[in-house]
Formats: structure tokens, C-alpha cells, sequence
């Protein structure tokens, strides 16, 4: 059985092509958790129908909170969530017909080596397409010029999320251990795949198995990674490196006496890096190799980081 998280708000659009393309899936051993946060559409009424029709398997969850954000809104779903495998759902996606089979084969692959009791995840590549659905890029790794080994390495993972949730599967330990997200993290992805990597294991599947629509209220993967667009983001990247630190530190603190020396080492050189002087920060940097793996977006929040001016420190 595998629990498929939907979180919404004002998905009207294309929430209807996305439920079908899960009604679709070769496997069907699944349930939808829905939970909405506080939509001012039809959405709602579009989840109400399609849970009349399919009883037990789309189930709306419903409370009174409102507005929590997309990181609380799955944060509550996985509460929700008692299935052996969970799967995050963005609303305005079409998953591929094998999504679930794919990487349901993957992590079952990995309870073998590791354990069920190993906090286990998978994610993989995706496709992009236009509003209509239609595919405008293959492969949004290539497109973005992602590397997704980031994901795998304990340093480089801090600077860069490149693990996309959407594309998630991740087994009950996992779930447990995660799970509340809690409010200071950046997003429920991110801190679920950082949970994996630091308290369990995670791996990718190099293919596509879904596709992920961009339009007007979601433009993050549209131009792809140049330096001239980078260079453009760079005055905000402080902030996003402070958030990005206060996160090291929170993972730091959850997890505690359970980490190895050399991962705690990372966590706290990296939770404090903007406390430094420029050349302690540049020789934590290079001392936990936190530009690793190769990414662009790595060397240019690494790069701005080391030059930060000293009031833009937390």
C-alpha cells in the first residue's frame, strides 16, 4: 500500500488532469490523502467528486486551519500517512502511467540491502511541459542544468536542494523519523531528503516519471541555469543562505548524538559558516568541500557567501 500526499490551494485548473493521471497508474495499491489550504476556488468541490466516485481510495482531509503554506499543508499529510510508502503530489502535474511502479521497484530494491527500518528515499528526474501538457523539455535536470548527485552528498545537500519532491518516494521509517516538518525549514522536500541522507539512505532513478507543468503561478524551472541568471539572483542568495544555515542547524539539533562525527562536523561548521570572518568562511568551505559536487547554482551561493558583506550576516 502506498499513501499518495496531495497538497492543494486554488488548483482548479489542473487538479482534474492530475487526479486522472493517478487513477491511471499501472499499480493501484494506493490511497490520495488530500488536504487544502483554504483554496478560493473550485478546487475542493473538484477533490469532493472525484472522492464520491472513489470511495477509500481519495480521501479529502479536512480541519480548520487555513494558510498554512505547502510546507505545513504535507507537513499535516504526513501525519495523516500509515501506509508502508508515501509519494508526495504537486496539483498541477501529469504523472507517467509506470510513476508509481518505478520507483515502488527502486526503494523495495533498497529495503533489501538496507533494512525496512532504514529511513529509505527515492526521487527522479522529470519532464517539462507547457501549460496545454505538452513537453517542452525531456529532462528538467538537463534543462535546469541540475545535478541531482547533490542530493547524495552531505555538504554539497546543505547549499543546494536537488531532489525535487514531487518526484518522491520514501518508506514508513523515513516518514516517522521526519515527520512534523518542522516550521523553520525551507521546504518539507528538502528536510525529508536531508533526514534520509544524514539518518538513512536515499538514491535516483535517471529517468522522468512525471511532468511538470510550468505557468504563470510557477515559473521556477522556465529559463533554465545560465551565469547571467545567476548573477541576477545573487542579492537575494544572503537571505537564502542565512535560511539555508538555520536549517543546517536545525537538522543539527533534531538529529544530535545520532550523527557521525564527520556529518555533526558539517552541520555545525556550516550552521555558523556567515558567523565568521572571510577566511574562516572560506576555509570551512573548502575544508568540508561543500562545493563537491558540481553545480552551478553551488558555486554561486558559495561564492557570494564567502564575499558577504558583514551586515548581511544572521
Amino acid at each position: 500500500m502506498i499513501d499518495i500526499l496531495l497538497a492543494t490551494y486554488d488548483g482548479e485548473r489542473f487538479i482534474a488532469e492530475q487526479l486522472d493521471s493517478i487513477l491511471a497508474q499501472g499499480i493501484t495499491d494506493w490511497r490520495l490523502l488530500v488536504r487544502d489550504d483554504g483554496s478560493n476556488d473550485a478546487t475542493v468541490s473538484i477533490v469532493h467528486v472525484y472522492a464520491q466516485k472513489y470511495p477509500g481510495r481519495i480521501i479529502l482531509i479536512q480541519d480548520n486551519e487555513r494558510n498554512l503554506g505547502a510546507t505545513q499543508n504535507f507537513s499535516r499529510l504526513m501525519a495523516c500517512a500509515t501506509a508502508p510508502y508515501i509519494m508526495f503530489c504537486d496539483q498541477d502535474d501529469i504523472w507517467l502511467p509506470d510513476k508509481i511502479a518505478r520507483s515502488l521497484t527502486r526503494i523495495k530494491q533498497m529495503e533489501q540491502a538496507h533494512g525496512a527500518d532504514t529511513p529509505l528515499l527515492v526521487y527522479t528526474d522529470l519532464s517539462v511541459c507547457d501549460e496545454q501538457g505538452r513537453v517542452v523539455a525531456d529532462s528538467y535536470w538537463r534543462f535546469q542544468r541540475i545535478n541531482p548527485r547533490v542530493a547524495l552528498h552531505p555538504a554539497s545537500a546543505l547549499v543546494q536542494d536537488n531532489a525535487t519532491g514531487n518526484t518522491f518516494i520514501f518508506n514508513r521509517a523515513l516518514n516517522q523519523l521526519a515527520s512534523p516538518v518542522p516550521v523553520e525549514m525551507i521546504g518539507h522536500d528538502w528536510w525529508v531528503a536531508l533526514i534520509a541522507l544524514y539518518a538513512g539512505k536515499l538514491d535516483f532513478i535517471a529517468d522522468s516519471t512525471l511532468r511538470y507543468r510550468q505557468h504563470s503561478a510557477n515559473v521556477s524551472g522556465q529559463k533554465g541555469a545560465h551565469w547571467t541568471i545567476l548573477l541576477k539572483k545573487l542579492p537575494a542568495y544572503c537571505a537564502t543562505l542565512r535560511a539555508n544555515q538555520r536549517q543546517a542547524g536545525a537538522l543539527l539539533d533534531f538529529l544530535g548524538a545520532g550523527l557521525s562525527a564527520d556529518k555533526s562536523a558539517i552541520l555545525s561548521a556550516f550552521s555558523t559558516l556567515a558567523d565568521q570572518g572571510f577566511g574562516v568562511r572560506v576555509y570551512r568551505i573548502a575544508r568540508y568541500r561543500y562545493w563537491a559536487v558540481w553545480d552551478l547554482r553551488i558555486m554561486a551561493k558559495l561564492v557570494f557567501l564567502a564575499f558577504c558583506a558583514q551586515k548581511n550576516r544572521p
